[in-house]
């Protein structure tokens, strides 16, 4: 059975350093490791290039073990692929063929024969751990063949364990496989002999019990994604393969690996596939990247009527966001960047954050969460863009489970996280996690990787991308501290240069706040001036507290509200005298340390309760002239009519 030996490859003692680190990991811990988990990309595929360094093709990670176990003079791989079949891939015929190879196998195993050489299909299953036994000892003799197993989809055995028992008793013959090889291979073949490995491709580590995973024997292998280097041999490979050498510069081929990167290279190939649809500038690429990654085409901040919305943004903004022009316009200043796509301009690979952050700082009621629901209308036509979270919710560190998922072996994994879900869903919105301050420290970490990279990973291992949104924060900070300058400006009723000293000094006092809360480590400070970096202090936007004649406005358009709204549901037409509706006013400014949140509560003491009982008794009456209003008591006034 037996053949000539002597034509086997020699000595390969000396590792190809043109592979990739995982197959050098394997190749170096042959002589001394019989188990292998390989766990991470292991769907992936691996570049191949010539002795000149030029891309000549791909091959899966399976392949890429069988050339490795062929130049270190192995017969064949028996590879399992959970549940289906046992394959025989023949290495070389050198000593065997695969005719030889399954003969053998089947007569020593006890196995039926298949119609199809080299694939055994039936009633194999059982004797699965006879194969694994016997690998431990037909290699001891020099005419046996050499053989190595991979076990694949092992990540997905627990789900037939119950089923199969046969899989639990692979698993333990495996590790006596561990504890009894001895020296396999001849020293012939390299200058130390190997022991005969099985390779578990998985997942996560953890997907196999832990009593494989470590010990003598026994090495884990991460198939980790491409680094730069390699993401820019790839890149310039597949775009040359496609256009041709003359249509492809260095700065696209630069800009391909840089946004790139946490991909797989099946991912760059796709991305590369939606590139040559197109012309292969830099910004193409790039936006071919945001293509797949987020599994659409259609990209809002690309649209012209875009442009045309921020065009008329400041206006349409005030009128709905009452004095609070300096944070507009910081926030358009924002959004004209994102609609150009250079939020990132700064950067030399373009990056890969959110494409725009912003930190809306300032006492309750001034207009924060109204801004950020007007600026997902402005940005996609509708309020329903926007993805919020009451981070108060989220005090404890358990919590995080909420946003991100649940970790494996907890309740409730693989459901995915709220916040993770949403993004996948929409990943052009604006997102705002209100008052931020009161979420655990631990939750706030999972920001730093959402604000330098653009995504996040879920419970379940998976990443989303944040890169087409708008991520913004409020926070309340500082408020207290400024307290003493809101009273001044409600009581005192400041204007003129007066007015813009006391709005100067508010938004020293919150701001500071707000750093100190960041860069302090005292109990009730944070301690991460690494997150402030990545916000970025120039988008701490200051909200001005209400002032007299902003409170007003806001009073005004109340009252405007309540009339229209009662007309519509009740076909009552609602008038004041001009004593009633300065004592409406009066009444509903006069605490505005509330902001515009409490003048908004005061108008459903003052007018919509009293009105409520009055059109409730008069049912149809089709006008109704309030002369006055007065108080009560507290919180119950009541109209003349």
């Amino acid at each position: 059975m037996a053949k000539n030996q002597n034509n086997i490859a020699a000595e390969v003692d000396e590792v190809d350093d043109k592979l990739p680190l995982w197959l050098q990991n394997i190749h170096t811990a042959l002589p001394h490791i019989s188990q292998f988990i390989l766990h991470g990309s292991i769907r992936d595929v691996i570049p191949q290039y010539d002795e000149n360094g030029k891309y000549t093709g791909f091959i899966d990670v399976k392949t890429a073990i069988a050339d490795l176990l062929t130049a270190n003079g192995f017969d064949a791989v028996l590879e399992y692929c959970v549940p289906d079949m046992l394959v025989i891939r023949s290495l070389s015929d050198e000593r065997y063929s695969l005719e030889e190879i399954d003969d053998y196998l089947c007569k020593t195993c006890s196995l039926p024969k298949s119609e199809k050489i080299g694939v055994i299909t039936t009633e194999w299953f059982e004797s699965l751990d006879k194969v694994t036994a016997e690998i431990g000892s037909m290699m001891r003799e020099r005419d046996l063949p050499r053989l190595s197993l991979v076990v694949d989809y092992a990540s997905q055995a627990h789900e037939v364990s119950e089923m199969h028992p046969a899989i639990d008793r692979l698993m333990i013959a495996c590790l006596k496989h561990v504890h009894e090889s001895g020296e396999l291979l001849h020293d012939g073949y390299r200058k130390v002999s190997l022991r005969h490995p099985v390779f578990w491709l998985v997942d996560k580590p953890n997907d196999l019990p832990g009593w494989m995973l470590t010990g003598d024997g026994i090495r884990q292998v991460p198939i980790l994604y491409p680094d730069l280097d390699e993401r820019t041999r790839i890149a310039r490979a597949a775009l040359q393969a496609s256009l041709g050498v003359e249509a492809v510069d260095e700065e696209t081929v630069r800009r391909f690996a840089g946004v790139s990167e946490g991909l797989s290279i099946r991912s760059i190939l796709g991305i590369n596939k939606l590139v040559i649809a197109g012309d292969v500038s830099s910004e193409r690429v790039v936006e071919s990247a945001r293509q797949f990654r987020l599994g659409i085409t259609e990209n809002p901040w690309q649209k012209p009527e875009l442009r045309e919305r921020i065009k008329n943004g400041r206006e349409v903004l005030a009128s709905r966001v009452y004095g609070q022009e300096r944070a507009i316009e910081k926030s358009l200043d924002i959004l004209i960047r994102s609609a150009l796509n250079m939020t990132h301009a700064h950067s030399k690979d373009g990056g890969t954050g959110p494409r725009g952050v912003l930190f809306f700082a300032g006492a309750t009621g001034v207009g924060k969460t109204e801004l950020a629901k007007q600026l997902a209308e402005l940005i996609f036509g509708t309020t329903e863009r926007i993805i919020r979270f009451d981070m108060s919710e989220f005090a404890q560190e358990h919590t995080e489970a909420r946003l991100l998922g649940a970790p494996p072996s907890y309740i409730g994994h693989g459901a995915g996280g709220e916040l993770t879900n949403a993004i996948r869903r929409q990943p052009h919105s604006v997102v705002l996690f209100d008052e931020i301050e009161k979420a655990h420290p631990a939750i706030l970490d999972k920001f730093l990787q959402v604000l330098s990279d653009g995504r996040l990973t879920d419970g379940s291992g998976d990443t989303v991308f944040f890169t087409e949104s708008i991520i913004i924060f409020t926070s309340n900070k500082g408020a207290e501290n400024a307290q003493y300058i809101i009273e001044d400006i409600s009581t005192q009723k400041p204007d003129g240069e007066a007015l813009s000293q006391k709005l100067n000094e508010y938004e020293r006092v919150i701001r500071e706040s707000v750093v100190d809360y960041f860069t302090g480590t005292g109990e009730s400070q944070l301690g991460r001036p690494e997150l402030l970096g990545r916000i970025g202090e120039s988008n701490i936007i200051v909200f001005n507290p209400i002032a007299t004649e902003i409170a007003e406005a806001i009073a005004g358009n109340g009252i405007n509200n309540v009339v229209i709204n009662i007309l519509k549901q009740l076909k009552c037409q609602i008038t004041f005298s001009d004593e009633a509706l300065k004592q409406s006013m009066g009444f509903a400014t006069s605490d505005l340390s509330k902001g515009g949140r409490g003048i908004q509560n005061a108008l459903k003491d003052v007018l919509v309760r009293p009105l409520a009982h009055i059109l409730f008794v008069n049912e149809g009456i089709e006008e109704l002239h309030i002369r006055s209003v007065a108080r009560i008591d507290a919180d119950t006034f009541e109209l003349e009519v």
